[in-house]
């Protein structure tokens, strides 16, 4: 069941997409255009034909594509005790979950647990004072099933932004890619960034062998922030591909994927494939808390090249750029915090020695050899910051 219209919640893009990756195949949309009922938050003619359509064909799973309180959920699932009743925030997490995200599948299980609270309330309120008791007992059991949950998901969210801390940590720059749920890009922003064999069009190949973000037939994937370590010429990048963001990034959501929250906390900078840049813009602001570092929107369907944001309203840490894979490589590479370092050495064994660890460590563009030695190279600030200590080790110069 899907709310849309003037208004209502606005219809969340690939929310059948996601409820068909958890085994349902959609077979019947039933639409409200306004919330005319406090209880359901959906009409009652709504509600009376939900209730034809489950019991004509047989339905076993409703997803209400909008956020309910978990006593609209009860009431809502007593209206069609035939079927499983799961809003926007159910289904979502579950997709993470099914998709490998333990703590939305955490989460997910949790919200199921306060609705059946809910409706334990109401059946207590509703029930004799004989069978009064086993409801408060059955209540009891639940909120000590949601106590454990909740232990074990600052467990889960704790080893989540661990693992992501622990795959940045070699690399000279972070970049993290998304895309906003039901965009699709094709090729996908990890496929544009990690895949150096595009074609002369930029664009990558349809194989998704090692691109988390198609590794399933799951919209949501990958459930948790995968990284990979992607050699530059400054060096290493450590390219973060996290799970696909909604729109309006609500709380429950950013509390389901606490690793995308660190990853984009951390990166340098977030590449993000919408449609609307104006929508990614406010879904990684809602990630973050300040705004420092580029967002760049890739917006595959619109090839006209770079847009101002600032004739748009945007942000001016956002750029939206409309071109080929090959394209979008270029400017990330463009974006990356980099230094320029002109060096002098003494010309002896140590500055030999030095010479080989820089051609390692950073992009060496030029190294000339007489009295002294001089090279001229392009460095992350952290392998930066290292190069001026280990030539000033050895009695050289570093000149920004």
């Amino acid at each position: 069941m899907r709310r849309d219209g003037r208004d209502a919640t606005p219809v969340t893009p690939g929310f059948d997409r996601v409820v068909e990756a958890l085994g349902y195949a959609v077979d019947r949309r039933v639409r409200t255009t306004r919330a005319e009922h406090s209880r359901y938050g959906v009409g009652p003619a709504t509600v009376e034909r939900l209730a034809e359509v489950v019991a004509e064909t047989g339905v076993t799973y409703v997803a209400v594509d909008d956020d309910l309180g978990p006593g609209q959920l009860a009431d809502l699932a007593a209206a069609v005790p035939a079927a499983t009743v799961r809003d926007r925030r159910g289904v979502v997490s579950d997709g993470l979950g099914a998709a490998g995200g333990s703590v939305a599948a955490n989460r997910a299980e949790e919200w199921t647990l306060q609705v059946e609270r809910r409706r334990l309330l109401n059946a207590a309120r509703a029930a004799d004072g004989e069978s009064e008791g086993a409801h408060e007992d059955r209540v009891a059991d639940v909120d000590r099933r949601r106590q454990r949950l909740n232990e074990e998901r600052e467990a889960l969210a704790e080893a989540a932004r661990r693992a992501v801390e622990t795959g940045h940590e070699a690399a000279g720059a972070r970049v993290v890619v998304a895309e906003t749920v039901g965009t699709d890009a094709d090729p996908s922003p990890w496929a544009a960034l990690a895949d150096g064999d595009a074609d002369a069009n930029g664009d990558a190949g349809s194989d998704a062998d090692g691109d988390p973000t198609r590794a399933d037939e799951n919209p949501l994937a990958p459930g948790e922030p995968v990284t990979e370590s992607i050699p530059v010429a400054a060096g290493t990048v450590a390219l973060t591909a996290v799970p696909p963001l909604l729109r309006d990034c609500p709380a429950w959501y950013r509390e389901a994927v606490p690793g995308t929250t660190a990853a984009v906390e951390r990166a340098d900078i977030v590449v993000v494939a919408a449609g609307d840049a104006s929508a990614a813009s406010a879904a990684v602001d809602a990630l973050r808390d300040t705004d420092e570092g580029p967002l760049l929107v890739w917006r595959r369907d619109d090839c006209a090249g770079d847009t101002d944001p600032s004739a748009a309203g945007l942000p001016a840490e956002l750029s939206v750029y409309g071109g080929s894979a090959s394209g979008l490589r270029e400017r990330v590479t463009a974006l990356l915090p980099t230094e320029r370092l002109s060096v002098r050495l003494p010309y002896d064994d140590d500055a030999h020695a030095l010479v080989s660890w820089l051609y390692e460590h950073t992009h060496v563009e030029a190294v000339d050899y007489d009295d002294v030695v001089t090279a001229t190279l392009v460095a992350f600030p952290d392998a930066a910051a290292t190069v001026r200590r280990r030539v000033d080790a050895v009695g050289g110069s570093v000149e920004d």
